[in-house]
């Protein structure tokens, strides 16, 4: 099985408010219906100039705290009018989607676990993520994506698409983990733009990892997610950084052959 996150800067521009790069999505769904073709795919998307636009123009970020009821009833509309576009391109480029919010995934209250396992972790509720790739078997493609949730006692935060991400390769062990993104993979600055190739923990720890180039991201932008690429990977799941833009670099992953950043999980 093989997990794949469009990228919130792939699938919309994120300095155009309410912007959906069409062309793009479909570009990436012909792909990645090829990919299904040979192994069930699980997809995750993030906001990018809808959730996070709006996230940041009411202030909500990943912590829960009492936000603005007005700001979190926007935020989730419209990330359903985000997963609407989307779910409309992949269906013409031939996926049979699978609608999943997050909230049916997610205890809006603390978890009823408190073993220290995964699940509590999260506040996931496993039959319903155990769920998700039994679907995904019988030849439908789960899409799921980043949102506002609500907590508990008026409170809410933002689950990001990375944080799914992360979740679901821990409880269901998919055997590649794809981040797709507007750059060709992990620079070691914005300066050389020189592509890291492959990251182990050693190599991770040679550079200094910064972003500053998402001002509208509230939930963390390049450095959520190396890691959340660095946690899958030391779950034993390889993690590849690729071009979104370029989908054939999708399809290239499957034959062994990437251009980007490889998270090796060895």
């Amino acid at each position: 099985m093989i997990l794949i996150k469009l990228g919130g800067s792939v699938i919309t521009d994120k300095s155009v408010p309410l912007s959906f790069s069409k062309d793009v999505v479909y570009k990436m769904g012909e792909a990645i219906y090829g990919l299904s073709e040979s192994e069930p795919v699980i997809l995750v998307h993030g906001g990018g100039s809808f959730g996070h636009y709006y996230s940041v123009q009411y202030d909500m970020h990943t912590k829960p705290r009492r936000y603005s009821l007005d700001g979190f009833a926007i935020v989730r509309n419209s990330m359903v009018k985000l997963n609407s576009l989307i779910l409309d391109v992949l269906a013409q480029c031939g996926l049979r989607t699978y609608c999943c919010p997050p909230s049916v995934l997610v205890y809006s209250n603390d978890a009823p676990y408190h073993d220290g396992s995964i699940t509590n972790k999260y506040n996931a509720i496993p039959e319903r993520v155990q769920e998700l790739q039994t679907i995904a078997k019988s030849g439908m493609c789960p899409v799921l994506y980043g949102d506002a949730m609500w907590h508990k006692d008026k409170m809410s935060y933002i689950l990001s698409g990375d944080v799914i991400m992360s979740m679901l390769s821990e409880m269901l062990h998919p055997r590649l983990a794809v981040f797709t993104m507007d750059v060709d993979g992990l620079y070691t600055s914005m300066e050389s733009k020189k592509i890291i190739p492959k990251v182990d923990a050693q190599r991770l720890a040679e550079f200094n990892i910064t972003d500053d180039t998402q001002k509208n991201d509230v939930t963390g932008g390049m450095v959520r997610k190396v890691r959340a690429a660095t946690e899958i990977s030391s779950n034993g799941v390889d993690v590849f950084f690729v071009n979104g833009k370029k989908p054939d670099r999708l399809t290239n992953i499957l034959h062994n052959k990437y251009a980007g950043t490889y998270f090796s999980s060895d």
